[in-house]
């Protein structure tokens, strides 16, 4: 397992482009880094899922958000 990922992380991606999201999933398994993925196809996509699980705290919400 990765050393900077000690626990399976939640991670939220906005990707337009499928193939590029096959891609980071690939990436992610080849390293062996645990992870959960969720793709929104855009930021917008994105920025609504984090609002409504802010709202539920039963949900799942990611720590950091990177933009490209």
């Amino acid at each position: 397992m990765n050393e900077l990922m000690t626990r399976q992380d939640l991670i939220l991606l906005a990707e337009d482009n499928p193939m590029d999201a096959v891609l980071i999933r690939h990436s992610l398994v080849e390293h062996a880094v645990e992870h959960t993925m969720l793709i929104m196809e855009d930021g917008q996509e994105a920025i609504d899922y984090i609002d409504r699980t802010e709202a539920d705290e039963t949900e799942a919400v990611p720590d950091l958000c990177c933009n490209t």
